[in-house]
């Protein structure tokens, strides 16, 4: 009899343009029990089922920590899986430009169950359908997570089920906390999919969908943090988790303390989140609206007929401060 290989770790390995039929990085197959892979990365990798791996009824396997970069198979550009009997944990994962010539351009999911946390799509294509996401006869849910730019479109749905919650997901998708918004990527164009100061997605994911291990993003920094320059929009008991598998480290920009403010007395306005040295300007004005900024190609406050209210030099932690008298006339007035 052929032995049952158990608990089976693949650890910090790197697979480069591997060529073969059946998961050209890996190739989990029956007799696996709990295996892992965990802080891998799988790059330019060829197969016809799976380009970087291939899963199929390997009892209660993992994928942590990884990274999926230009990878091209048939069916599952990334990721071919057929683990009908049971649960697969995908946690903490970037797929991006991989390739499926028939579905499922990251993962090509086929009668499996697979519980998907924390991951960020991007730029997947599929020539069929599902550039992030293939589904046939199977299920899947997703946490936290991020499937944005994929193409044709981003979830392939055949006699499937699909739930998602707090994830951020090209033209929206049902379920509680999801977004369909840009997630303001630092720079999609060359893979860096850690999200920028002021991406709706931190502090927007679901603390109760974490694993009790997930303490570590895929940069390998503290997977919670809060950015008290962004609302808390998430759930959970703050610090919250962002969506996705990079953490924001950071402060996003912020004005504090604006609201409702004082007539007939100074009020003290504090920006965060600006570079040190960098000049703040602070605006005004009585009525929502548009206005674009002379000089500066793209920005626009949400202002009509703005007014300079001053301006300051962010110190040392990145805060600027002005103290502005407001008149008495401005009493009774949202501002």
């Amino acid at each position: 009899a052929l032995p049952i290989l158990a608990s089976a770790q693949i650890e910090n390995m790197t697979v480069i343009r591997g060529n073969g039929g059946w998961g050209s990085g890996i190739n989990i197959h029956f007799l696996a029990r709990t295996p892992s892979v965990e802080g891998c990365m799988f790059r330019e990798n060829l197969s016809t089922w799976g380009g970087a791996i291939l899963i199929e009824e390997a009892e209660g396997a993992r994928i942590v920590d990884c990274d999926f970069y230009s990878n091209t198979a048939n069916h599952g550009g990334a990721i071919y899986l057929a683990n009908i009997e049971s649960t697969t944990e995908i946690v903490n994962c970037r797929f991006y430009n991989n390739h499926a010539f028939g579905f499922g351009g990251a993962i090509d999911n086929v009668s499996s169950h697979p519980n998907i946390r924390n991951c960020t799509f991007y730029g997947n294509t599929a020539d069929r359908e599902g550039g992030a996401l293939g589904n046939n006869g199977a299920d899947a849910v997703l946490f936290n997570c991020i499937l944005w730019g994929n193409s044709p479109n981003e979830i392939r749905l055949f006699v499937s089920t699909v739930t998602a919650t707090y994830s951020d997901i090209t033209g929206g998708w049902d379920g509680v906390g999801n977004l369909d918004v840009d997630p303001k990527f630092v720079d999609e164009s060359v893979g860096d999919l850690r999200l920028g100061p002021n991406s709706p997605c931190i502090d927007a994911g679901d603390n109760d969908a974490l694993l009790a291990e997930q303490l570590l993003d895929l940069d390998f920094n503290p997977r919670v943090v809060d950015d008290v320059g962004m609302p808390d929009t998430g759930n959970g008991t703050a610090p919250l988790v962002d969506m996705g598998s990079y953490e924001f480290q950071g402060v996003s920009f912020a004005l504090l303390d604006p609201q409702p403010g004082k007539a007939g007395r100074v009020n003290r306005l504090r920006a965060i989140g600006a570079a040190r040295g960098e000049r703040v300007w602070f605006v005004y004005g009585l009525v929502d609206g548009s206005t674009s900024v002379p000089g500066c190609a793209g920005l626009v406050v949400d202002i009509d007929t703005p007014k300079i209210a001053g301006r300051a030099i962010a110190n040392g932690a990145g805060v600027a401060i002005i103290d502005k008298f407001v008149l008495n006339s401005a009493r009774g007035r949202e501002i």
